[in-house]
């Protein structure tokens, strides 16, 4: 990248859910990386760093990543085991 002002922003759809990825950039003398992503992504945010700080060399760099119309379509795993302890609590409370 020569430039450091410069702006990006695209989005897309999948089957799961749509999602866009904003890029800003302003000239500075050091470099400087902001991200702003969802919860779900958030044991991905160092990764998502080294990418833009691999990219950038210097400048003020903020990462916008947001998704929408999400689907859940993943399976549910149930804990058998927490669920009968709540269970039995609820019935001992009930019993009171």
């Amino acid at each position: 990248m020569e430039s450091m002002t410069g702006y990006s922003f695209i989005e897309k759809s999948t089957e799961q859910f749509t999602f866009s990825i904003e890029i800003k950039t302003l000239n500075s003398k050091y470099l400087e990386v902001y991200t702003n992503i969802p919860k779900i992504l958030k044991a991905e945010e160092d990764e998502i760093t080294n990418i833009l700080k691999k990219n950038f060399e210097r400048g003020k760099v903020e990462c916008t990543i947001d998704l929408y119309d999400w689907v859940e379509s993943r399976p549910v795993h149930i804990n058998s085991k927490v669920l009968l302890k709540y269970y039995k609590e609820v019935q001992r409370s009930l019993a009171k």
